[in-house]
């Protein structure tokens, strides 16, 4: 991450569209997509691309503190259908503007 890329990234996203659009980033340990149907793709295809740390290998998985693996998942972590629709329906009526308007009564202007 050059202090040029960082200031002005898109030749080098070019020039990975053009020679590298599928690129594994030693840097960040992802793969990268330049290229909108690539993204388009893995954003639809759940069932194989996900960022659910529950299907991933074992090697690349949180341990709990008790030394077995990390399982549970959370809202922000389980992005994969139906799993996320199930969660984000339980909360979602909470995050509603009226349950927020209802939490800020009562409380002092800041």
């Amino acid at each position: 991450m050059s202090s040029q890329l960082r200031l002005d990234p898109y030749p080098g996203f070019k020039a990975l569209r053009q020679k590298d659009p599928v690129h594994w980033s030693r840097l960040s340990s992802a793969w990268v997509l330049t290229r909108y149907q690539d993204v388009e793709m893995v954003m639809r295809d759940h069932q194989r691309f996900s960022n659910d740390p529950r299907k991933q290998l074992t090697a690349g998985r949180r341990r709990a503190p008790d030394g077995d693996l990390d399982d549970r998942g959370s809202l922000l972590t389980v992005i994969d259908p139906p799993d996320h629709t199930r969660l984000r329906a339980l909360v979602s009526e909470g995050f509603a503007p009226a349950a927020i308007e209802d939490q800020r009564v009562g409380l002092p202007a800041v």
